[in-house]
């Protein structure tokens, strides 16, 4: 049996809406927005016409592609991509670096996933190749910030010493 609604929402469609930590919740304050991304690939938020100048919108939307769903999974997918190698940034100064390599690297992938021809996919791969530099940087910077480096060796745990078993005399 399959469930339907009928009434008040019949035949409505829904979006998803991934929503980012707040920064004055204690969230990162560095991720991306849909606008720094379109920043970058700006024709990609042309919506209106077929030959891809109509309107800019100057962000992503359900009307562009990819849609803004789609974008801002991309968006969470590349801050955790950066601060894999990076981990947590604190600086506020590499936090705008972050924020650059983080849209420059969703711009790559929208380019080389939803391509409009070769020159996308290559633009694609150059934004690739420059955010993923921008990465290995950014944690150059980190290490030299925090003083730990979040991918490097991990302390060994002690290794407790218990004395050999004796025997027990009654």
């Amino acid at each position: 049996m399959n469930p339907s609604v009928t009434g008040h929402g019949a035949d409505t469609f829904y979006t998803v809406v991934l929503v980012h930590p707040a920064p004055t919740a204690g969230g990162q304050t560095w991720i991306p927005t849909r606008e720094q991304v379109a920043a970058i690939i700006p024709r990609r938020t042309h919506v209106g016409a077929t030959t891809g100048y109509g309107t800019t919108l100057g962000t992503f939307s359900e009307l562009t592609k990819p849609n803004a769903v789609a974008v801002d999974d991309l968006i969470s997918k590349a801050a955790r991509w950066i601060e894999v190698l990076t981990g947590p940034i604190v600086n506020d100064a590499i936090e705008e670096n972050a924020t650059d390599a983080a849209a420059m690297h969703v711009a790559g992938l929208i380019l080389t996933t939803w391509p409009d021809g070769d020159s996308d996919f290559k633009a694609g791969q150059l934004l690739l190749d420059r955010a993923d530099r921008m990465r290995k940087d950014l944690a150059a910077a980190n290490i030299l910030d925090t003083g730990t480096d979040p991918v490097g060796p991990v302390a060994v745990m002690p290794v407790w010493y218990f004395p050999p078993p004796t025997e027990l005399r009654f």
